[in-house]
């Protein structure tokens, strides 16, 4: 398993890193830092109808999701997984899902999802597994950090 914080500390050196009070969505983080680079990624964990297969979906703040679309690429009908969903599979609380999350995943239990404006972006806007914690990181040391948890994205459209 991988130690994240051990990973930021190695890699993060020169990365931005922002200290607020907690947050819950995009819309509150954005409000209290309007100019920050990178891409600002919303995180939504999904599942399933019966909560059997779960789904990290990590796409521009800004995008609309189309359940039908995001449905159809995943091959069954998805919806928003519930709170406990997230505590039992990733071992957090709300508000502090990132793709940093997927170190919790040692068994990959959750599939990746990626949309293509965020998987191509230079940088992206996350938390390393808290809500008080944002930090801007390079898209090839995200890639970097998902060779090492074993998670291969599935990148997707997700449209404006």
């Amino acid at each position: 398993m991988i130690d994240l914080h051990g990973f930021i500390s190695e890699y993060g050196a020169d990365w931005i890193k922002v200290f607020h009070p907690p947050v819950t969505s995009c819309d509150e983080f954005n409000n209290l830092f309007p100019e920050l680079p990178g891409s600002r990624a919303k995180n939504l964990f999904l599942c399933d109808r019966k909560a059997r297969q779960f789904y990290l979906l990590v796409m521009e703040d800004h995008k609309y999701l189309d359940w039908k679309h995001i449905s159809k690429l995943a091959g069954r009908r998805l919806q928003m997984a519930s709170a406990d969903n997230l505590k039992e599979q990733l071992n957090l609380d709300r508000g502090a899902l990132s793709i940093f999350a997927l170190v919790n995943d040692p068994e990959r239990k959750v599939k990746l999802m990626m949309d293509k404006d965020v998987w191509t972006a230079d940088s992206i806007q996350c938390h390393p597994c808290n809500n008080r914690t944002t930090i801007i990181a390079p898209m090839e040391t995200i890639r970097y950090f998902l060779s090492l948890t074993g998670h291969e994205p599935t990148i997707v459209t997700v449209s404006a």
